[in-house]
């Protein structure tokens, strides 16, 4: 079959609203304390949490590729110093690349965007799941992300901001806390956000079985709420994180880097 340019635009256009549908979700799912739109641009800032989702830049459709220079400049920096990232998907323009480059601009970090589709029927595991409230979760997120303890009360904010339908999740084993997860349920599709383990008892396979019992357990809810399909954020340099997510069956819909000045 003789593929075509329209086959292409077409293709091309189910690409990005697929990847804008995403954006969307996660915006909601782990939203930002202030956002404001240059054009198509959102600048997002949320202060003292280190999570560069919430304080970066995301230019959000292609064509929008006018005064690059001048808005970087407007929206990364504060009075000519250096405050947030770029944050580039497939949605930023093209020429932008090329402006960041010359500038001595350099990407810093990688997240792919991952699906699971449709939730496979699969056995749970012996991790069991407590539903907890937001802010015993606050704290223990905290603490499974080892910041300081003053952070609980500033997560407990953002938390609070979550759109669609948050569930907080204390992960246990024999008795045991072992992690935390939030699944947030935007309309049938499944966040899968903050997952920890806790930190001295990493590398066991803890993950894998937590996973496992959730899956499981959102499989069980589909019969009641209609549920399309799960997705996730994971840096491509957590190699562990990507085994495990990619042995469960989820499937990468594209990557996004974070670029800063003098990398």
């Amino acid at each position: 079959m003789v593929t075509t340019e329209a086959d292409n635009r077409e293709r091309r256009s189910t690409t990005l609203a697929e990847i804008r549908r995403l954006e969307a979700l996660s915006a909601r799912a782990w939203p930002t304390e202030k956002e404001f739109y240059d054009g198509v641009w959102a600048c997002r800032s949320t202060e003292n949490i280190p999570s560069a989702r919430i304080n970066s830049v995301t230019p959000l459709d292609p064509d929008d590729n006018k005064n690059l220079e001048k808005r970087v400049k407007h929206l990364c920096f504060d009075n000519g110093v250096y405050k947030r990232p770029l944050r580039l998907t497939p949605l930023a323009p093209l020429e932008l690349f090329d402006e960041l480059k010359q500038n001595g601009w350099a990407n810093f970090k990688d997240v792919a965007v991952m699906v699971l589709e449709p939730i496979p029927h699969i056995s749970g595991s012996d991790v069991k799941l407590k539903d907890i409230n937001i802010e015993d979760y606050s704290k223990l997120t905290v603490s499974n992300h080892t910041h300081e303890n003053r952070y609980a009360e500033i997560f407990l904010k953002l938390l609070k901001r979550i759109k669609g339908k948050p569930t907080f999740y204390q992960l246990e084993r024999d008795n045991q806390v072992i992690g935390n997860i939030i699944t947030v349920n935007d309309f049938g599709q499944v966040g899968l956000i903050d997952f920890a383990i806790v930190p001295n008892l990493r590398g066991r396979g803890l993950g894998g079985l937590a996973l496992q019992s959730l899956i499981s357990t959102i499989r069980r809810k589909t019969a009641d709420v209609p549920i399309e399909r799960l997705w996730l954020q994971v840096e491509t340099l957590n190699s562990a994180a990507w085994r495990l997510y990619t042995g469960a069956g989820f499937k990468t819909i594209y990557h996004y880097q974070y670029w800063r000045p003098g990398v």
